[in-house]
This record gives structure tokens, C-alpha cells and sequence, in this order.
């Protein structure tokens, strides 16, 4: 009862500000009516992803599958990316293979979210592994997984956490795969060959989401940009009912010609640029 799915998203950046129920009819009505794309040639972008798996040699990266579909189109390339972007953190360099099983993914179902946040789902799993006798401890580092030749075989046998042994038979490490290998298991617990295949994983960039809520009913500038001169700034407010310019006193700095993006509220999007004199 806790997963829910989102209506609609907004994607707004410089190049094109669109809103989407973010599954394949809607998407695909996007890319023909609003981004001039051919209805084939997007069926046949959305075939070629339904029919990738990890089992092919492929080794184009996202940016070569996009050139391939919709070559020179910056602003398709970006529609196509903002989301997968935002959702793992991948980039137009990563394999091609994982944005189109996750874009795939998408488009079959939408998009959803887990009421309550992250916080939520942590408490729900905390209280369902109490119930289940687990014993949890918090602001405990794990400094090291200890393992021993058992019967011919490397097996682990504790972990050290903040500077104590504890006894086990398994670890799940939830740290990246280089971590557990070379920081906390150490290369000696493994094979050479498994050595070898760790060291070639490049792993993937992390991502920071901020989430931020305003009242829809607040319109006023509450604070002023820090650290600027008092000078003449041009303010448009871009909304689908509001397209005037307007001018205004505030504070704006040494930054001459540089845009600030001050506020979204109501669906007003305040953008304020210094006026050339």
C-alpha cells in the first residue's frame, strides 16, 4: 500500500520543458508531435531496446545508440537520458545494454514511487527484521571480513567491527564490489583469476538528490541573493499562463549577464538576468 504511481513529470531544462505520464504512448507522442522524430523511427528505437539482453556482445555505449537513432539531436538525446540519469546516475558513456533495459523498464509500467520516503521503508525493514529476531546495530563500521581454508576451501569466518571480532559464516556487503574485495576481504581470499576480473570493473558514479517542498501558495522573494550590488535585474516568470517580463529592483552582484534561477513556485519558474547597460 505504500508504492504508488506518479501521475505526470515535468522535465524542465534549457532545451526543452515537457510534461509526461511517462509511459511508452505518451513518450512516443512526445518525441513525434513535439520533437518532429518519425513515428517508425521511434517503433524502431523502442523494438532494438526490447529486444537487447546481456547475453549480446554489445559494446556501444548510450551516446552510440542514440547517434544511431537520432543522430545529431541533442535535445532527443537528453529527453531519452534525464530520466535514467536521474533514476541511477548512468551516463551517455556507460553500455548501452543497461539504459535499455531500464529505460525498457519505464516505459512498460511508468514511474512510481514509495510513499513516505526512504526513512519509511527503513523503519518498515527494521521492525520486519526485529519480528524476525534479527539483532541490528547502528554506527557500527565493518573494518574487515575474515576468512580461513576450511576443508580446502576459503570460507568466511567474522567480521571486525570498530575494532571487536564477531564470529559468522556469511557476509553481505552492501559496500561497491571494490571495496569488499580489495579494503575488506583483501585479494589474498580470492582467486587470481577473480583478482583480475574485480580489477577490470569500473565502477559507476554516485548520485545526491536533494527533494524540496513548497508551499504552493507561497509567490514572494523571501531572501535576496547574498553578496551583490543593488542594480537593475530583468525577472521572467515562464509559466503556461505566464510569459511577461518584468522589471524589478533587487540585489545583483558582479555577475553581469549571468542568469540566476531564484525560485519555482506555483509552477512559476523565476528566472532573474542582469540588464546590460
Amino acid at each position: 500500500d505504500s508504492i504508488e504511481q506518479i501521475k505526470d513529470v515535468r522535465f524542465i531544462n534549457p532545451e526543452f520543458d515537457v510534461t509526461t505520464t511517462f509511459d511508452r504512448a505518451d513518450f512516443s507522442r512526445i518525441l513525434i508531435e513535439e520533437f518532429g522524430i518519425s513515428e517508425e523511427r521511434v517503433e524502431a528505437f523502442y523494438e532494438h531496446l526490447r529486444q537487447m539482453n546481456f547475453y549480446d556482445d554489445d559494446q556501444r555505449t548510450t551516446r552510440e545508440l542514440f547517434e544511431e537513432f537520432f543522430p545529431g539531436r541533442s535535445d532527443v538525446h537528453r529527453l531519452l537520458m534525464e530520466p535514467i540519469a536521474y533514476a541511477n546516475g548512468s551516463t551517455m558513456d556507460d553500455p548501452a545494454i543497461s539504459y535499455g533495459i531500464v529505460f525498457s523498464n519505464f516505459m512498460n509500467k511508468g514511474v512510481f514511487i514509495f510513499k513516505g520516503g526512504t526513512d519509511t521503508l527503513i523503519k518498515k525493514m527494521a521492525d520486519e527484521l526485529k519480528q524476525n529476531g534479527v539483532d541490528l546495530r547502528r554506527y557500527c563500521l565493518v573494518e574487515k571480513i575474515l576468512s580461513e581454508e576450511i576443508d580446502g576451501q576459503r570460507r568466511v569466518t567474522g567480521i571486525v567491527v570498530n575494532g571487536r571480532q564477531i564470529a559468522c559464516k556469511a557476509v553481505l556487503s552492501n559496500a561497491n564490489i571494490k571495496n569488499t574485495i580489495f579494503k575488506l576481504a583483501g585479494e589474498d581470499a580470492f582467486t587470481q583469476e577473480f583478482v583480475r576480473d574485480a580489477e577490470s570493473v569500473r565502477v559507476n558514479s554516485s548520485s545526491c538528490q536533494v527533494y524540496i517542498g513548497i508551499d504552493k501558495e507561497e509567490k514572494k522573494f523571501e531572501k535576496e541573493p547574498k553578496g551583490i550590488d543593488n542594480e537593475d535585474l530583468e525577472v521572467k516568470t515562464e509559466s503556461a499562463s505566464n510569459k511577461e517580463a518584468e522589471l524589478i529592483k533587487a540585489n545583483a552582484g558582479k555577475h553581469r549577464g549571468r542568469e540566476y534561477s531564484l525560485h519555482r513556485r506555483s509552477g512559476v519558474h523565476f528566472r532573474c538576468r542582469k540588464i546590460l547597460q
